[in-house]
């Protein structure tokens, strides 16, 4: 399953990821990894992109270990980028290895904030078809309503420090809830192609008239 939240810019989404996981999966125990400088410079300073799959400076590097990780890196098509330099990869390519990365630790659930930022239209859909194809439950974050209808199948919106909604995109994703969190008004429709949903915005006159 493919969960999305939404938002507004300023939402604390690393605090509401912990709730909605609470939702997800209750009784679980709360694990959260912040790297410090020290792991993050060793892990742009490594000269392949196959060790930066590695968590933490820590870890031992076994001939177990480098499979599992070289086989993480075929499972994202990125088998053939092993050798390079990972500050030397786009930032398509750079996403594809740090899902790699947690493949290869084999979790049977992924948390991936906004994994399609700053990312092209093109890697952006190949980012998110990855994941969809990865058969693990995944929630994700993202700012990109029409990217959440489309690829989600459960859907939180989130606003003024609360969810706000959960459900599928058709009943999260309503006129009416878009204008009271997004300030927007929405028309709402189905894709030609994929017959997902799909919304078309303006801005609310309340709105327009601030921004004049």
């Amino acid at each position: 399953m493919l969960a999305v939240a939404i938002g507004t810019v300023g939402i604390p989404f690393a605090t509401v990821v912990q709730v909605i996981l609470s939702h997800l999966l209750p009784g679980s125990v709360e694990a959260t990894w912040s790297p410090t400088q020290d792991q993050i410079i060793w892990q742009f300073r490594l000269p392949r992109a196959l060790l930066a799959v590695i968590v933490g400076a820590a870890l031992a590097i076994s001939g177990t270990v480098l499979q599992a990780i070289a086989a993480a890196l075929r499972r994202v098509n990125m088998g053939a980028f092993a050798e390079r330099q990972f500050n030397m990869l786009s930032g398509g390519e750079k996403q594809h290895v740090l899902v790699a990365r947690a493949l290869a630790q084999q979790p049977r659930f992924l948390v991936l904030d906004e994994p399609t930022n700053h990312l092209d239209i093109h890697y952006q859909l190949e980012i998110l078809e990855l994941v969809k194809s990865l058969g693990i439950t995944t929630l994700i974050t993202l700012h990109d309503l029409n990217l959440a209808a489309a690829y989600c199948a459960r859907l939180y919106m989130l606003g003024t420090g609360r969810i706000v909604a959960a459900g599928v995109p058709e009943e999260v994703l309503t006129p009416a809830r878009l204008r009271e969190v997004f300030l927007v008004d929405a028309v709402t429709g189905r894709h030609p192609v994929t017959g997902t949903l799909q919304l078309s915005f303006v801005a609310t006159p309340h709105q327009h008239t601030e921004e004049q």
